[in-house]
C-alpha cells in the first residue's frame, strides 16, 4: 500500500486480499485477488485506486457475465476495457490513465454446455433435446433446459470444472499467466464473480509457478470461506434454486488438493502442465522476478 494512503472502507470488495498473505515468499502489493467489484461506490473506487495503485485488472469472466452482474459499480469506469487476444479496447474511459481491465474468460459458457452434454444421462439428454426444440416455439421451455443443465452440473462439481478448465483452456491460461510476467501491468487484481473458484484456480497456478509450497496454496484457497466469497455464492445459488449449495457454495481444500492430484497424474505435476501449455521455465523466471522477495 502507498504510504499515507487513506484507510479503506470496510470490505469495499468481497474476498479481497493480497497474494502475499499466502506465503512470506511473495512480495506485498503485487497481485491481489477478490470477488467482482460490484456495488463499489465512487469514493471507495477512488480509495482503492489510490491505496493499491491498481494498473491491471484480470477479469476471468466473459464480458456478458460482467455486464449482467456489475451494474451500478463505480470501479470499472476508471479503466479501459479489453478482451484477451484483442488489440483494441471494447470500451474506453477518459479517466483510465493507462489502467486496463482485461477479460480473460477461463471457463466460458460453451465449456459448460459441452460438460453438460458429456455428463448427462441418456434420460437427461432426451429431456434437453426435447425442451431445446420446444424452446424454439415457447420461451418458457428455455428455463427447463437451464434447470436440467444445472442438475447435471451438480454431478460435475468444482473438481470437474477445474479439470475441464485445465484440459481445454490451456491457451488462455497461458496468456493470462503471461500477463503477470510483464512489470508494466503491475499492480494486478485478479477476480471472477465470487473470487473463489476461477480465481482460486488461477492463483493456485501463479503461486505454484513461483515455488510456494502446495500446503500454503491450499490453505489460502480455503480462506475464501471466511471472507465472504462463499456466502455471496450461497446467496446467488439460492436465487437459482437448482444448483446444490453443498457442491458450489464451498471453498473446500479437498477440491484444490484433488486438482493438484489430477495435475500430478496427468502431467507429472504442475511444472509439467506449465510446459505443456507453453508457460515454460523462461516465463516462470519472469514471474518470479515480479512476485518473489
Amino acid at each position: 500500500p502507498t504510504p499515507g494512503a487513506p484507510a479503506l472502507p470496510p470490505s469495499p470488495i468481497t474476498n479481497f486480499r493480497d497474494l502475499a498473505a499466502a506465503s512470506p515468499l511473495v512480495k506485498d502489493g503485487r497481485i491481489f485477488r477478490s470477488a467482482a467489484p460490484a456495488g463499489v461506490d465512487e469514493q471507495s473506487a477512488k480509495q482503492l485506486l489510490h491505496h493499491f495503485r491498481l494498473q491491471t485488472v484480470i477479469d476471468l469472466r466473459e464480458p456478458w457475465e460482467a455486464a449482467q452482474y456489475d451494474r451500478g459499480t463505480h470501479f470499472k469506469p476508471h479503466f479501459d476495457i479489453f478482451v484477451a487476444g484483442k488489440r483494441h479496447p471494447v470500451a474506453r474511459s477518459s479517466d483510465a490513465e493507462g489502467r486496463r481491465i482485461i477479460h480473460s474468460p477461463i471457463a466460458p459458457k460453451a465449456m459448460f454446455r459441452n460438460a453438460v452434454l458429456r455428463a448427462a444421462s441418456w434420460r437427461q439428454r432426451l429431456r434437453l433435446a426435447r425442451h431445446g426444440l420446444l424452446s424454439l416455439v415457447h420461451p418458457l421451455y428455455k428455463a427447463e433446459v437451464l434447470k436440467t443443465g444445472m442438475l447435471v452440473m451438480n454431478s460435475v462439481g468444482l473438481l470437474g470444472v477445474n479439470k475441464m478448465v485445465l484440459t481445454t483452456r490451456g491457451r488462455i491460461l497461458n496468456s493470462t499467466l503471461q500477463l503477470c510476467c510483464d512489470p508494466a501491468n503491475y499492480p494486478v487484481l485478479v477476480h471472477c464473480l465470487h473470487g473463489k473458484d476461477r480465481t482460486g484456480l488461477l492463483v493456485a497456478l501463479l503461486l505454484s509457478a513461483v515455488g510456494v509450497p502446495r500446503e500454503a496454496i491450499v490453505s489460502d484457497y480455503h480462506v475464501s470461506a471466511s471472507m465472504g466469497g462463499v456466502d455471496q455464492c450461497a446467496s446467488d445459488i439460492k436465487k437459482l434454486g437448482v444448483l446444490d449449495p453443498e457442491v458450489w457454495a464451498v471453498a473446500d481444500p479437498a477440491v484444490l488438493e484433488r486438482t493438484f492430484e489430477f495435475l500430478d497424474s496427468h502431467y507429472g505435476g504442475v511444472l509439467g502442465y506449465f510446459d505443456k501449455i507453453g508457460f515454460d521455465s523462461a516465463w516462470r523466471r519472469k514471474l518470479e522476478e515480479q512476485l518473489l522477495r
